[in-house]
């Protein structure tokens, strides 16, 4: 069981998280920067509109002795500022150079005069403690003197509360969206690995002997559907050759038993009281038949284990095959004149790509095959030709034929066709097997039919890459 943080829900949940995170901040930060700025540049606006009215309302007066510079605003700019007005507007001015102080009645008592040194005649905007100011020095006309020091400023506590209550409510939005989104992550998520969770259960399941169950890919349309789908395509095959395993172990120990038996019974039947020379050596010529055929079967097996394992390698060099049957058929001239069987062959020269000695198996199983099913006075033709890119090599016999039922099976190891086929053969039923085995080796084709010609009898065709 791998650990919840390893699993890949869990990262593709953290990481969905993480990203989800990422993205409500970025876009809370962002959010309340630009509200911020927004309130502050309305503000900003307000005073620096509110600056212009005071600063409009610093002008000269004739009076008896001479001009002078006084403050006054009018009703309607004075409206502008006071404890009624949105966010408290007030403000402050200095006439220079006496220092006479005009303020509205809501100005704050902690408010200091700046230095001159600090402002200019452009508009400078500051913010101490819940409130915020803009300030500015007007000069005299023609001349380079200041004439009056302005202040205008106003409280921006509710600004800052509205801010807090923003700040807040995005909060409480994005942990809710953050939940939602976690649990709503959690559940794709789960969805979207519960195939995985089933492989991962049906090949446990397989791996213990159940190895019927498949994974059920009904619902899943996606690339998981398609590896279950792969997946299960294997299992197949596995369950196949796990099959063929039992099968071909069966049939082994069958195999092997009945010589076995055989052995063993002769042998008490001639401890069991003396007997006769005669009756001895057929004991034992029975004996020697049952070795042979536990012999050959050894023999067929190890041959097909080491072509299974890959230990029996096959070394590919140009050859004749003609050559190749010829030479098969006179080792097996002596097997078929005992049992009466006349081999007649047609061999035009072909080079083909191979293993010397394989193909000589090939060719000695498919022809000894041959002969066990043909009658005594019979015939096998055996045929080899070039065709373009192919050499065809063809034994041909009239036995009794193969069962139609059995043409698709009579390459499996230890198969048996129908008793007219196999009566008395005392075959093991290895032979064909290799054969197949010797031709997929060779990158070529092996296949077995009966004769279409009004005769009876079998015709198996063997083709194989041109060299």
């Amino acid at each position: 069981m791998i650990p919840g943080h390893r699993s890949i829900r869990w990262q593709i949940l953290g990481s969905q998280v993480l990203l989800l995170i990422g993205v409500i901040l970025g876009f809370g930060t962002l959010a309340f920067v630009l509200v911020r700025a927004n309130q502050y540049a309305r503000i900003d606006a307000e005073l620096e509109r509110r600056l212009g009215v005071v600063a409009f309302g610093v002008a000269p007066k004739r009076t008896a002795s001479g001009f002078e510079v006084t403050f006054e605003l009018r009703p309607e700019e004075g409206s502008l500022f006071g404890p009624e007005t949105t966010h408290d507007y007030h403000y402050r001015v200095w006439l220079l150079p006496d220092d006479t102080e005009f303020l509205s009645d809501n100005a704050p008592s902690e408010l200091e005069k700046p230095e001159l040194s600090e402002l200019s005649t452009a508009s400078r905007i500051y913010q101490y403690g819940k409130r915020r100011e803009a300030a500015k020095v007007l000069i005299r006309t023609g001349a380079d003197s200041p004439r009056a020091l302005l202040i205008v400023g106003c409280d921006v506590s509710s600004i800052a509360s509205e801010l807090a209550r923003f700040r807040w409510l995005f909060s409480a939005g994005g942990l809710a969206i953050l939940v939602l989104g976690t649990g709503t992550s959690w559940w794709i998520s789960g969805r979207a690995i519960k195939p995985i969770s089933t492989i991962g259960e049906t090949a446990r399941n397989i791996a213990e002997g159940e190895v019927s169950e498949r994974i059920d890919v009904g619902h899943v349309e996606n690339e998981l559907g398609e590896l279950a789908g792969v997946l299960n395509e294997s299992f197949d095959r596995l369950q196949d050759a796990q099959a063929r395993q039992a099968q071909f172990t069966a049939d082994a120990s069958h195999e092997l038993r009945t010589p076995a038996f055989v052995i063993l019974s002769q042998a008490q039947s001639a401890l069991r009281k003396d007997r006769s020379t005669e009756e001895y050596r057929r004991a034992f010529e029975i004996c020697e038949k049952a070795a042979k055929h536990i012999g050959d079967l050894v023999e067929g097996l190890l041959t097909l284990a080491r072509r299974d394992s890959g230990e029996d390698t096959i070394h590919h060099e140009p050859c004749d095959l003609a050559a190749i049957t010829e030479d098969a058929q006179m080792l097996l001239m002596t097997p078929a004149e005992k049992k009466g069987v006349t081999l007649e062959t047609n061999l035009k020269p072909a080079t083909v790509q191979g293993d010397k000695q394989a193909l000589r198996q090939l060719v000695i199983n498919l022809t000894n095959n041959a002969i066990q099913y043909t009658p005594e006075g019979g015939s096998i033709e055996v045929a080899v030709e070039s065709h373009g890119e192919w050499v065809h090599l063809s034994v041909t016999d009239d036995g009794p034929g193969i069962a139609e039922a059995d043409l698709p099976h009579i390459f499996d190891r230890f198969y048996r066709a129908d008793k007219t086929r196999t009566a008395g053969s005392g075959n093991v039923g290895l032979g064909l097997s290799i054969c197949q085995m010797i031709v997929d080796t060779h990158g070529g084709e092996i296949r077995a039919e009966n004769r279409a010609d009004g005769e009876t009898g079998a015709i198996f065709r063997v083709e194989l890459p041109a060299g």
